[in-house]
């Protein structure tokens, strides 16, 4: 109807007229793509927000996951040093349920936290453009990184120190059933002993530094996701 009036204006050369309704035709297309746009970024934004909330969710429980297992292994590192000792000193006259307790908890790696399926889904979807903050963007792939070098260090590790261990896990199989010294006997010299406790400890403090790395990381997005949900 409003082009059969422009055309009609413009026939009788009514050009107020013909000016007018032109206006008019491109004033509301221009509101119609105006809406349109606000449309899309008001999608775009709910989005965003459903994404940094699950990411949130996930950065969260792996922030407090590697608060709690870096306390553990603190809480260990002194047992590492008394199993060490133990095995560098002759006269060291600990008991076997001493001996036996100290093993336990310093064979124990936390494992690495589970990978933030929020992200994963971000990434192999192709949708991190989503994150309109750069910082974050890039503050999570500096995680990603930090984590996959977490996980192939401790499987290095372990890989490169199970031969020099052997004897540590044989006497630990051997002292729950034999008396101290025979286990000992048994397991082989104090001095490979020694060093199998050594490299031990070392695969630990590597293990405790690299999860100290990662909770370093794992911080530094947490802190972006609050900022970037208290713009919402």
């Amino acid at each position: 109807m409003i082009f059969r009036k422009i055309i009609t204006s413009f026939q009788k050369q009514d050009w107020l007229t013909f000016l007018l309704e032109t206006l008019i035709v491109v004033f509301g297309v221009f509101i119609a793509l105006q809406a349109n746009n606000w449309n899309t970024l008001r999608v775009e934004r709910l989005d965003e927000h459903a994404a940094l909330l699950r990411l949130n969710d996930d950065y969260t429980s792996m922030l407090a996951y590697c608060d709690e297992q870096i306390a553990y292994m603190q809480r260990v590192n002194p047992k590492v040093v008394e199993i060490v000792s133990y095995f560098g000193n002759d006269t060291d006259k600990a008991s076997k349920e001493t001996i036996v307790e100290l093993l336990e908890d310093t064979f124990h790696l936390p494992a690495p936290p589970d990978a933030s399926d929020a992200h994963t889904e971000l990434v192999t979807s192709g949708r991190m453009n989503l994150l309109s903050n750069p910082a974050l963007r890039g503050a999570l792939a500096s995680h990603s990184a930090v984590a996959h070098d977490f996980r192939f260090g401790q499987q290095a590790g372990r890989e490169w120190g199970r031969p020099y261990i052997m004897p540590l896990v044989k006497f630990s199989i051997l002292v729950e059933t034999f008396p101290l010294d025979q286990a000992l006997t048994k397991a082989g010299t104090r001095s490979d002993l020694l060093v199998a406790t050594r490299v031990r400890q070392d695969v630990f403090l590597g293990h405790l530094a690299g999860l100290e790395a990662l909770r370093e990381a794992t911080a530094k997005v947490h802190s972006l996701l609050q900022s970037e949900l208290d713009r919402f």
